[in-house]
């Protein structure tokens, strides 16, 4: 059983590190869940309409980056699911390598966008006066990206070499002295 887990963790962790190439190569977008990023980043606009004009415009990548977040915390917190975490942690990430990338491109403008065409960021950059700034904000979103994609990876090799960082229960139980106790037990993948 041991062994079953060490290598779902650590397969785990080699599809980290395909992410991360995938997110290197595409110059910050991984084919396919590029366009599932591209949806949830459109959704955040839609939900964000009523707001003033730059909360929507920030909501899109907002909401890109906060629903592979927000779905981490539920595998890591409710689920206790630590490949779940892992996978959805490394999903953030490239979500956030792909918001560092079209934060970059604000002065260039070459990156094909849908709907109005208007550049969300390249928008925001100028109104704040920051838009020489853009690929220096970009490069350090893209580069936390990678960091958190390469702790999503050293979480899944922690795991397969030891299981103690595998999510822990608390238990509390009356002794048969009649005191009571508190105990810690791993929570196993599901």
């Amino acid at each position: 059983m041991f062994a079953r887990r060490q290598w779902t963790y650590g397969a785990a962790a080699l599809a980290c590190v395909a992410l991360a190439w995938l997110s290197w190569r595409g110059h910050g977008f991984v084919p396919l869940l590029n366009l599932v990023d591209l949806g949830f980043h459109e959704l955040g606009h839609l939900l964000a309409m009523p707001l003033p004009d730059s909360a929507m415009l920030v909501a899109g990548s907002l909401a890109q980056v906060a629903v592979p977040a927000g779905l981490t915390v539920y595998f890591w917190w409710w689920r206790r699911d630590l490949v779940g975490a892992v996978a959805t942690l490394a999903w953030t990430g490239t979500s956030m390598r792909g918001v560092g990338a079209y934060m970059a491109d604000a002065t260039v403008r070459q990156l094909p966008l849908i709907g109005s065409g208007r550049h969300d960021w390249a928008t925001l950059f100028g109104r704040w006066g920051v838009l020489d700034m853009a690929p220096n904000i970009g490069g350090l979103v893209g580069a936390l990206g990678f960091v958190t994609i390469a702790v999503a990876a050293t979480l899944a090799l922690l795991a397969a070499t030891a299981p103690s960082v595998l999510p822990q229960e608390l238990v509390v139980e009356r002794t048969s002295t009649g005191r009571w106790r508190a105990l810690t037990r791993s929570v196993g993948l599901r």
